[in-house]
């Protein structure tokens, strides 16, 4: 006689299913907007600079502000990006 050892164990089977409440960690946690933070600010800083490039601006002064806030954007997202000395 052949037996499987569902029938001699004593203990029976535990649920093996997954539970439907999630245990994870949210998404959106403090060091993930710390670090997609300056990759945005980044990201709109190389936008205007290269739209202020290849827009047809013929004043002079309009094309240094956009260079200028381009600049800005771009000096914020790095600063923002530097460690903290925190640790």
């Amino acid at each position: 006689m052949i037996t499987t050892s569902t029938e001699l164990d004593d203990n029976p089977q535990t649920n093996t299913r997954k539970s439907p409440i999630n245990t994870e960690k949210p998404i959106y946690n403090p060091e993930l907007i710390r670090a997609l933070t300056p990759i945005t600010i980044a990201v709109i800083g190389g936008i205007i600079g290269v739209s202020a490039i290849f827009s047809s601006i013929e004043d002079n002064n309009k094309l240094t502000a956009a260079m200028g806030l381009a600049g800005t954007a771009l000096a914020g997202a790095s600063g923002l990006a530097q460690s903290n000395k925190n640790e």
